[in-house]
């Protein structure tokens, strides 16, 4: 299992958003009918900042963190509304918003390593993106994303985007090292980061 202590997340240029605060997505529905990420009303906590579903790792932020956030000046951010299901006990306006990204990142670069789950063995790679694929990063349990500098600077200047490839869960997004400063400052608690490798090429 790989390892990062505070000094590696600190210096890395970008890092990926894994599990936040965990909330339960409503009986397995991950979205309503209108496309919106559905929740149990009971899991949304007064104190809760910054959240995601279990299993599928989408984002969630308080209205709170997201006024907060829009006054930020960071690139790519983009809030859709929330579905709470069970009995409510917080006003519709103090409703938790869904963290995306306007942005899309490039493929990785270390496609070579991609693989996909199997009934038994992994299965390879064979350029299939609509499928969940992972990385073999062996001996090292706890891939890491590797992207190519010059396909970052195509991109250009942005503070968080999601990833081309459904990467162990959908689109998890990956954040840069502003967005993670900015979250500090203000008493925003991340959990779970991984670095990301930029390659020169």
């Amino acid at each position: 299992m790989r390892h990062y202590e505070d000094a590696d997340i600190d210096s890395a240029e970008l890092l990926l958003l894994g599990y936040q605060h965990k909330l339960k997505e409503v009986d397995g529905l991950e979205r309503d009918e209108q496309g919106r990420m559905a929740v149990m009303a009971s899991d949304v906590k007064p104190n809760l900042k910054f959240g995601s579903t279990w299993p599928n790792n989408l984002i969630i932020v308080s209205s709170a963190t997201r006024q907060m956030l829009e006054g930020s000046g960071l690139i790519g951010l983009r809030f859709d509304p929330v579905t709470l299901r069970g009995r409510l006990s917080i006003p519709e306006s103090d409703w938790p918003w869904e963290l995306h990204s306007t942005l899309t990142l490039p493929k990785l670069a270390n496609t070579h390593k991609l693989i996909h789950r199997g009934r038994g063995a992994a299965e390879p790679f064979q350029g299939d993106y609509s499928r969940e694929v992972l990385i073999d990063d062996e001996p090292f349990f706890g891939a890491e994303l590797h992207y190519r500098r010059s396909d970052l600077t195509a991109l250009g200047a942005f503070d968080i985007a999601n990833t081309f490839e459904k990467y162990s869960m959908p689109h998890p997004m990956v954040i840069s090292q502003r967005f993670y400063q900015y979250c500090l400052k203000h008493k925003i608690r991340l959990n779970d980061l991984k670095c990301v490798r930029i390659d020169p090429d």
